[in-house]
């Protein structure tokens, strides 16, 4: 465990209590807006280069939940404590369905933020307006956390966002916030490039404390399950 993980750890441990507990009750508050359940399957990014990989037979979205103002300050202040710790100069969301909660964390700590164009993180360059990779005001050498709403199979955007910090000569923390690990191989990807993800919800825990809660099916959960794992499968 390298020294900055040690630290976290320690950190954790200081301001967890009762932490366990606040995330379950903000999962179940959050059910209706986040968790969606399909017989017929949801197309993901995936698809776009896995064609044979089965529809997922679920969704997460955090984009409506951040939206209202009681559910996204709640999540902020929850949050609060594990960025503040880190001391980052500046908060870095990757466009869009973070971004209204990532201006209120910013509200809340006076960090200010910075984000990675979309187009960039799509692998274009934009052809009108200003030419830039990253919006907002940063200098050189500056430390930066990385925030995200779902981390899935690849960890894609979170790579190409860290490419472009870099050739911006920012620093990247070595820890990548999201809200939800969506436990298909993502973290294992970004520890393979050197990156710890620190996620507030995972999936099995989260679609576990549904079940508790009767709000999905025991067919609904191991559906859930198998198809994290069978996603896993292909990418590691």
């Amino acid at each position: 465990m390298s020294k900055e993980a040690r630290e976290w750890d320690d950190i954790m441990k200081e301001i967890s209590d009762g932490f366990n507990e606040r995330r379950r009750n903000l999962a179940l508050k959050m059910f209706n807006d986040i968790f969606f359940f399909s017989k017929t399957g949801f197309r993901l990014n995936l698809h776009n280069e896995v064609a044979y990989a089965p529809l997922s037979p679920y969704y997460f979205s955090f984009r409506n939940t951040v939206r209202i103002p009681e559910t996204r300050k709640e999540l902020a202040l929850i949050l609060k404590p594990f960025i503040e710790n880190l001391c980052p100069k500046k908060l870095v969301d990757l466009p869009e369905s973070i971004t209204p909660l990532i201006a209120t964390i910013s509200d809340n700590t006076n960090i200010p933020i910075i984000s990675v164009r979309s187009e960039y993180l799509r692998g274009n360059k934009k052809y009108h307006g200003i030419d830039v990779a990253i919006n907002g005001e940063y200098k050189s050498g500056e430390n930066v956390l990385i925030i995200d709403d779902v981390c899935s199979a690849r960890a894609f955007t979170k790579l190409k966002a860290i490419e472009i910090l870099k050739e911006a000569k920012l620093n990247v923390y070595w820890i990548v916030k999201v809200l939800l690990d969506r436990e298909e191989g993502g973290k294992e990807i970004l520890k393979a490039n050197g990156y710890t993800l620190w996620s507030l919800f995972t999936l099995r825990e989260t679609t576990q404390w549904y079940l508790e809660a009767k709000l999905v099916t025991q067919k609904q959960y191991a559906e859930t399950i198998d198809y994290s794992e069978s996603i896993k499968e292909i990418y590691l």
